[in-house]
């Protein structure tokens, strides 16, 4: 009888145990299906310039522009950071000829190679943006050193940023033409409210 109860005994003993690591196992796995998930799920959705502000697209590109900080004082940089997404389903080469967009009391207009390392740029330059699906171009641009003029003047722009363009709060803006004259479309980034400072 009591060879019999202890036989019981370590069976149920066995039986439980076998029963504890088969649970611990679950829920193992359980843990590691759950951080798999949740790591790839932040994987999916994470994004170098998801927190970003965009312009409205157009041919498939989409521009955005940040600054450091609002306000400006004279002879100091004022750097602009510019991010151009492909957010089409295939390749994207656009001919555009750039510029960043001041709106005060007037408006101002400096053109910019935004693909080059000398960034000033020659009467009526013209660029070709190509990026393959889901690729973007980043670039920093100190708009100080650019020519500036107003925006309907009759002349190419070559003002000093700092002598030309007055104190007092501006939208900026960087506009891609796509095209010429009255059939011209545009490319706009989102609009950032700065201050130039004396």
């Amino acid at each position: 009888m009591w060879t019999g109860v202890a036989v019981s005994f370590f069976a149920y003993n066995a039986c439980e145990k076998k029963f504890g690591e088969i649970v611990m196992k679950s829920i193992v796995r359980v843990f590691w299906i759950l951080l798999c998930c949740t790591l790839g799920c932040q994987s999916e959705s994470t994004n170098e310039y998801s927190n970003r502000i965009w312009g409205q697209p157009f041919k498939g590109l989409r521009c955005s522009i940040e600054v450091a900080k609002m306000e400006w004082s004279k002879q100091e940089v004022a750097v602009v950071g510019v991010v151009i997404e492909n957010i089409s389903t295939g390749k994207v080469d656009l001919e555009v000829s750039s510029s960043f967009r001041l709106s005060g009391e007037k408006p101002y207009w400096g053109p910019v190679n935004i693909l080059g390392e000398v960034q000033r740029v020659p009467i009526n330059p013209r660029s070709t943006i190509s990026l393959e699906k889901g690729a973007s171009l980043s670039t920093k641009i100190d708009i100080s050193k650019l020519g500036w003029d107003y925006m309907f003047s009759s002349v190419w722009p070559v003002q000093e940023f700092y002598s030309f363009v007055p104190a007092g709060w501006y939208n900026l803006a960087l506009d891609l033409e796509v095209g010429d004259g009255e059939s011209a479309k545009h490319i706009v980034s989102n609009i950032i409210e700065v201050v130039i400072i004396d």
